[in-house]
C-alpha cells in the first residue's frame, strides 16, 4: 500500500484506505478493523521476567521480544511482525509508541516521522486471510525462532494440509529447536493417522525419527528406506544403534540403509552403516569407492 494521504476522513483528520490520521500529541492512526493484539514497549524488569515466564506473545526474535510487550492473538501477531516491520518498530517503541483499542499512537509531528509511522501502521493492518499470511511468512522469515513460533501458532488453528506444508518448509532448518517444533506438530498426527507418512518429505520424517516410539519408528524407518537420500543414513544408523536396541529395529534400519545405498548407487566414503553381526548395533565407516 503506497504511503500517501488520500482523502478527508469523517473525524476531521485524513484517511488512507483502512487508516484514519488524527493529528495531535501524540499523533493517532486509527484502524477501520483493529489488529487482534496490543503492543507497547516492554519495561526493563518485565523484559527480564518474561525471558523465564513467557508472559506475553513472543515473536521468536530475541532482540525484538526483549523490547516489545505484545498481548492478544499469537497467530495474528506472529503473522504480522515480519523482519522489516520489527526493524521499523524498535526505534518507535523507544519513543513511546503504543497500539491498543484499534489505534496506533506515537509522537510524530513532522512529515518525515509521520510518513515512517504510516509505513508502520500499514504493516499492522490485519490481513484478509490470516492463515494464508502466516503460511507465506514462514517461508520468508529469516529468524529461526520466528519460524518456530509461526509453526506453533499455525498448529491447531490452520487446516491440517496447511500445517503439513508449513512444517515441510522448515523441516531441514539448521536450528534443532525449529526441527523440534516440526516434530511436535507432526507426531500427534502421525500417531492418529499413519497414512500421513506417505505425504511427508524426507526432512519431516527425519525430524520425527528421534521422538518416535517403537511402532511408529519402524514405520518411519521403512518409509525412509523408500524415499530417503544419503542425508538419512546417519540419523537412521543412530536410530538402530545402542546396547539395548531391539533386533527388529536394527534389522529395519539395515534394510532401509541398504535400500537407500542401492537407490543412490552406493555410499560415498565416510558414510555410516550398521555393523553386520554386532549385537550392539554399532556404527561403521564405509570405505571409499
Amino acid at each position: 500500500m503506497a504511503a500517501r494521504w488520500r482523502r478527508r476522513g469523517p473525524r476531521g483528520g485524513q484517511r488512507l484506505g483502512p487508516l484514519t490520521y488524527e493529528p495531535g500529541e501524540p499523533a493517532t492512526l486509527r484502524f477501520a478493523r483493529a489488529p487482534a493484539f496490543d503492543l507497547r514497549a516492554e519495561a526493563d524488569l518485565a523484559a527480564l521476567r518474561k525471558v523465564f515466564t513467557g508472559q506475553d506473545v513472543l515473536i521468536g526474535d530475541a532482540a525484538f521480544d526483549r523490547r516489545a510487550h505484545i498481548t492478544g492473538d499469537p497467530l495474528a501477531a506472529r503473522a504480522t511482525f515480519d523482519a522489516d516491520l520489527r526493524a521499523r518498530l524498535l526505534p518507535w517503541l523507544d519513543k513511546g509508541l503504543t497500539l491498543g483499542g484499534g489505534a496506533l499512537r506515537a509522537p510524530a509531528t513532522d512529515a518525515e516521522s509521520l510518513t515512517d509511522l504510516l509505513h508502520v501502521a500499514v504493516g499492522l493492518v490485519p490481513p484478509d486471510d490470516l492463515i494464508a499470511r502466516a503460511r507465506s511468512r514462514i517461508e520468508t522469515e529469516s529468524a529461526p525462532g520466528a519460524r518456530q513460533r509461526l509453526l506453533e501458532a499455525l498448529d491447531g488453528r490452520a487446516p491440517e494440509a496447511i500445517v503439513l506444508e508449513a512444517a515441510a518448509c522448515i523441516a531441514t532448518d539448521a536450528d534443532p529447536a525449529v526441527r523440534g517444533a516440526v516434530a511436535a506438530a507432526l507426531m500427534p498426527r502421525l500417531v492418529a493417522n499413519r497414512s500421513l507418512l506417505d505425504a511427508l518429505p524426507e526432512g519431516c520424517l527425519l525430524c520425527c525419527l528421534p521422538q518416535a516410539g517403537d511402532d511408529l519408528l519402524l514405520a518411519l524407518v521403512a518409509r525412509l528406506g523408500d524415499v530417503g537420500t544419503e542425508r538419512a543414513i546417519a540419523p537412521l544408523t543412530e536410530a538402530g544403534s545402542g546396547l539395548f536396541t531391539p533386533a527388529a529395529r536394527r534389522d529395519a534400519v539395515r534394510a532401509a540403509t541398504d535400500a537407500i545405498a542401492k537407490r543412490i548407487g552406493g555410499l560415498r566414503g565416510g558414510g555410516l552403516s550398521v555393523v553386520e553381526g554386532d549385537a550392539r548395533g554399532g556404527l561403521s565407516v564405509s570405505d571409499d569407492d
